[in-house]
């Protein structure tokens, strides 16, 4: 029996569950913008009838006021109100606190893909019923669950109606035995015959009672098969910022969450799981008595606080110190406000994970992982669903993809039935995870979900189902874990590779909050020891740029006004550091210098060389590691550095350029190396045409050959130690103007980038073809690096084309290699000898639920693009000896030296230079220095860098008598001894070591 045969014979039973009885009158008054429930009258005020629009541009708002009269014969029955006003709506109580979200049955996703109709129904308290009269508010938006607007955005119903319900729960009974001949659909198997007996005989019988009892000689026939346990989590992925704007996000969790409480109300055995305390904490700011709701069914366990990130984010571009704050600042806020200790990290639909994830986990105490995101993979398919995750220095966690492949599950007995059968570890484990409920956009389970669990916990032939919450599944679960397979390294998804570069400003608005934050803690730390000045309390500021960093914020993909929006906070949080950072400077300045003397200041673990120039003057200064240094002017000797057409040159390297701007020598001086490949041209740029969309480029890119842009005008100058050639491009509309840049003494060579992009439907990459042979490339992640194949000889390294890296990636062979940095790029590719960078992808940004289809010229036409405009951005190219840690120069090219002119008039100490905290290894790498999230003391984070284990010596000046270990959330792990104001410590390969230094 097919499904459309059983939805045919059902379709009149299921129109008989609700009798309309009344009408709804509406008033309505429009806005903007979301208002308060105390000034809900503000607006443009309208009568509102069905039919009628009420609203006139996507994610307009409005406050509508329903009022009805349930005419007296009805006021001792079930009596509900249905509402569809073609767009969001939270009904509110009385306070103002939300009640019930509804949701418009129109939208441009199929219902198949939901799970069946959206929320349209609110069961009227008995108290209300029995008073006769319908008075309620509703906080409206005229979007969709995705974005849009629906239909002509006119409202569709308002109504009062009487729910027979137990018509309504034969429905079910009926929707589940269908659903057990759509699962056999075999007319001569004995159960297949059976049921369909059952099936028939109930939709026969007229007797509502009768017909329940017949569908009852299946539903309580307690004979699942308990070999395998699912447990059925309700959920409601929900995105902060995808399809709409982070301001509707907020009342989208209100409707959520205000649902998930009206559901728990009438089902016991319910539980709404439901991850990022973002939102949560938006919950608290905006909605406090709902959120006192919340905290009592959290207390209760019927809401299970999920995961241990502030949001679930993106895990390729966000940086090592990023996912750290990440679970810092999210186990902080489930464990204060709720006293719930997290265990796992919950990212059902990030766009693939690197492989220091492990360990970033296992210091946080966090044993589980939960994605549903590799089931999306476009060319393997991901050979497990139950897993020992190990990253790149051994750490191990459980990881586990629930096999539905999805995290908005119908709950349908096809959802059990394709768990059993499609679950990939099923021979080493009884039990698997299933998340229902509508997601993405928000709403998470309802009637449909959980008459249907009710229904399904025990068929015969299936599995047990529990509804219950993720931890005590983990419990379970974890008990089969020895006989799990094992992932070694990243999990690469493989699509959504166009994300490592789409919306390239706010990725460089991340990259610079991310070095501003680092650097204001360093220089507030010192502030606070040697100036007695109070550190800055950066919890705002962190957790503000920790949720642009959801992942479908800093990957790209969200709509336009999401990036407006999100870039002038930047700009803002910028602004803000900047000026903590020169008032710290300058602080330390005084203390460090004679009035008008400038100190830089050097907050990397290596010592820094740099050019300062006064007037006309220049001035070599070096800088101590984690130090500073007076500037105080010399008499430097000449300089090492020369240009001319076709040549920038100092002591170490020597670059010649073609005669269309490209690089056709560099030549390493020391290791009398060339590192161009002969008769090809570096530093040359590649136009290609994509018609991808936001997440995926056009797989078949490089199919045509890409444009080159044309070399319009050449300059050369020598400014004191540096050399620069100035070339301007043109190509199409766009312009590309670039500053060469060779230092004397700098074994790096700069490319100081401006962009005026105006050519829709390209991709800009820059080609370096090294002579350098090598089966693999390195390429560095969050808190380390991996390798990957430069060539394509399985089908999982063709899948990985393109790639994301942090700050470098290396092709090396044992006596020479080429790095290539960046400041805010992240996309990649090296392929034989080809290193690429991807520097920008001018496709539309998304608009609507279709957004990932194909482009039509209507769509083109009316598109919004990413990256049209103005860009500004840095690369570089490191030519070393063989293998050479990157990592230094990496830094330093990321991370401006910044002073602090004195202004003190008092005479301050003469010392010129000074470290006040040293390593004794250079291969160690210092993410965070801080003040302790808890006030005790101060945190030195280390990262060992290579494949390699060392006993380091740690040595300050500033203040401490106690070491400890702590782990990431700093937690206490071991005492560590302390002698003469050093501590040596062991730190392995690729491992991350936090230490809490304090005074007893």
């Amino acid at each position: 029996m097919k499904q459309e045969q059983i939805d045919q014979k059902l379709s009149a039973l299921k129109s008989s569950i609700f009798r309309p009885i009344a009408p709804l009158a509406i008033e309505a008054w429009v806005t903007p913008k979301p208002v308060p429930y105390a000034e809900r009258r503000q607006g443009e005020h309208k009568i509102v009838h069905v039919g009628d629009r009420w609203g006139q541009r996507v994610f307009d708002c409005g406050w509508f006021h329903f009022t009805g009269t349930i005419p007296v014969e009805y006021r001792n029955q079930d009596v509900v109100i249905r509402i569809d006003i073609n767009g969001e709506l939270c009904l509110m109580d009385e306070q103002g606190q939300p009640v019930r979200g509804l949701t418009a049955h129109a939208t441009a996703v199929p219902s198949v893909n939901l799970g069946g109709p959206l929320k349209s129904v609110y069961q009227l308290p008995r108290a209300t019923v029995q008073s006769g009269t319908v008075d309620l508010w509703g906080d409206a938006g005229l979007n969709e669950l995705f974005g849009g607007m629906p239909g002509s955005g006119a409202v569709m119903m308002a109504e009062v109606a009487v729910v027979d319900m137990e018509r309504r729960a034969l429905f079910y009974d009926l929707e589940v035995i269908g659903s057990l001949l759509v699962r056999i659909d075999h007319p001569s198997n004995a159960s297949y015959r059976r049921y369909r007996r059952v099936f028939e005989d109930a939709i026969a019988e007229a007797d509502i009672g009768k017909a329940r009892a017949i569908c009852k000689t299946i539903l309580d026939k307690k004979d699942g098969d308990a070999l395998m346990t699912i447990t059925a989590v309700g959920h409601s992925h929900l995105d902060l910022a995808w399809l709409w704007p982070i301001r509707e996000t907020i009342r989208k969790a209100a409707r959520t969450f205000s649902t998930a409480l009206y559901n728990i109300e009438r089902y016991p055995d319910y539980v709404f799981g439901a991850s990022q305390p973002q939102q949560f904490d938006w919950m608290k700011q905006f909605y406090p008595g709902l959120f006192e709701r919340i905290r009592s069914a959290v207390k209760a366990g019927r809401i299970e606080p999920q995961g241990c990130m502030w949001v679930e984010a993106d895990m390729n571009v966000a940086g090592g110190e990023a996912l750290v704050r990440q679970m810092i600042y999210g186990c902080r806020f489930f464990r204060e406000e709720f006293d719930v200790e997290m265990n796992h990290l919950w990212l059902p639909d990030v766009f693939g994970y690197n492989g220091q994830l492990p360990q970033i986990l296992k210091k946080a105490g966090m044993n589980y992982f939960v994605t549903q995101k590799l089931s999306w993979n476009k060319i393997n398919q991901f050979p497990y669903h139950s897993f020992r995750w190990r990253g790149i220095d051994g750490s191990e966690v459980l990881a586990h993809t629930p096999p539905e492949n999805t995290y908005n599950s119908h709950a349908t007995l096809l959802s059990i039935s394709k768990i059993q059968d499609e679950y990939k570890q099923i021979d080493v484990s009884n039990h698997a995870l299933m998340l229902y409920g509508i997601g993405d956009g928000g709403g998470g389970p309802d009637a449909e979900h959980l008459e249907r669990l009710a229904r399904e916990k025990n068929l015969p032939g299936l599995p047990q189902v529990i509804t219950r919450g993720a931890v005590p599944f983990f419990a379970e679960w974890s008990k089969e874990s020895a006989r799990f397979p094992i992932w070694q390294g990243e999990l690469y998804l493989e699509c959504h590779q166009g994300t490592f570069t789409s919306q390239s400003l706010t990725k460089k608005n991340n990259r610079r909050c991310e070095g501003l934050l680092r650097e204001v803690e360093w220089s507030s730390l010192l502030a606070e020891q040697l100036c007695g000045v109070a550190a800055p309390d950066l919890q705002q500021i962190w957790q503000e740029v920790l949720l642009y960093q959801f992942h479908d914020i800093l990957p790209g993909s969200s709509i336009h006004r999401v990036y407006v929006e999100s870039n002038e906070r930047y700009l803002q949080l910028i602004v803000r550091l900047e000026s903590l950072l020169h008032d710290r400077y300058r602080q330390l300045a005084n203390t460090l210098a004679a009035a008008k003397e400038c100190v830089l200041f050097n907050s990397l673990p290596w010592p820094r060389t740099e050019w300062v120039k006064d007037q006309n003057s220049w001035t070599k200064v070096e800088v101590p590691p984690m130090g500073y240094a007076v500037v105080r002017p010399s008499t430097p000797a000449a300089f090492a550095i020369a240009a001319d057409n076709d040549r920038l040159e100092n002591a170490l390297i020597c670059v010649r350029f073609a005669a269309d701007g490209t690089i056709r020598s560099l030549y390493n001086k020391t290791l009398q190396r060339e590192m161009i490949l002969a008769n090809h041209r570096a530093n040359q740029f590649a136009v290609y045409a994509d018609y991808g969309n936001a997440w995926d480029m056009s797989l078949d890119y490089r199919s045509n050959a890409p444009q080159r842009p044309v070399l319009e005008t050449v300059s050369i100058a020598i400014d004191g130690p540096r050399a620069v050639r100035t070339q301007t491009f043109r190509v199409g509309e766009s312009t590309i103007i670039q500053r060469i840049l060779l230092t004397d003494g700098s074994p790096v060579i700069e490319f100081d980038t401006e962009l005026d992009w105006n050519d829709p439907l390209t991709m800009l990459r820059v080609e370096f073809p090294v002579a350098v042979h090598s089966e693999t490339a390195r390429y560095e992640i969050q808190f380390g690096e991996i390798e990957r194949t430069t060539h394509t000889n399985t089908m999982w390294d063709v899948a990985k084309d393109e790639v994301p890296h942090q700050q470098w990636m290396d092709l090396s062979q044992a006596d020479c290699g080429l790095a290539l940095m960046n400041d805010s790029k992240y996309g990649a590719r090296i392929k034989d000898q080809l290193m690429e960078l991807n520097l920008l992808r001018c496709v539309p940004t998304p608009t609507s639920p279709q957004c990932w289809a194909k482009h039509t010229s209507e769509r083109v036409a009316t598109a919004t693009y990413t990256d049209l405009g103005p860009h500004h951005f840095r690369y570089a190219a490191y030519a070393h000896d063989g293998r050479a840690n990157v990592v230094p120069q990496a830094r330093i090219f990321n991370s401006p030296i910044y002073g602090g002119v004195s202004t003190t008039t008092t005479a301050p100490a003469t010392t010129t230079a000074g470290s006040w905290i040293t390593l004794d290894d250079a291969r160690i790498d210092v993410p965070a220095v801080k003040k302790a999230e808890d006030g005790r003391g101060w945190i030195v984070r280390l990262v060992m860098t290579e494949a390699a284990t060392a006993n380091v010596t740690l040595q300050s000046k500033l203040a401490f008598s106690q070491a400890e270990e702590v782990d990431l959330l700093e937690r206490p792990i071991a005492p560590i001894p302390v002698q003469d104001g050093a501590i040596t410590t062991t730190l392995h390969p690729y491992e991350i070591k936090t230490i809490r230094l304090s005074v007893a």
